[in-house]
């Protein structure tokens, strides 16, 4: 397990570095993202009572905290189509640049 995470470090600091970040930068990154996942990873393993309304209410506010630390999935070109429906844009949607 320790060698997959070595490797795994070891491209993300190759792919960042391809990005014009230093070795630092991207570390300090991945520590602070694995700190965020930490938290989310403490509050899901943490007790729940075990009724639906209960854990519906947990799984909601998981979604909500990954939302908040980690950003929205959607992407800006999804955004965009969103907000403007229409044929012609969703044509344009796939040469958008995310």
């Amino acid at each position: 397990m320790e060698d997959r995470e070595n490797v795994e470090d070891g491209r993300a600091r190759r792919w960042k570095m391809e990005d014009g970040k230093g070795c630092e930068e991207v570390t300090g990154e991945r520590e602070i993202e694995q700190g965020k996942l930490a938290e989310i990873k403490a509050f899901a393993d943490s007790p729940c009572e075990n009724i639906w309304s209960a854990k519906r209410d947990r799984t909601n506010a998981i979604m909500k905290m990954t939302r908040e630390k980690f950003g929205s999935p959607v992407s800006p070109a999804m955004k965009e189509f969103s907000a403007h429906p229409s044929e012609a844009m969703l044509h344009l949607v796939p040469n958008l640049t995310c």
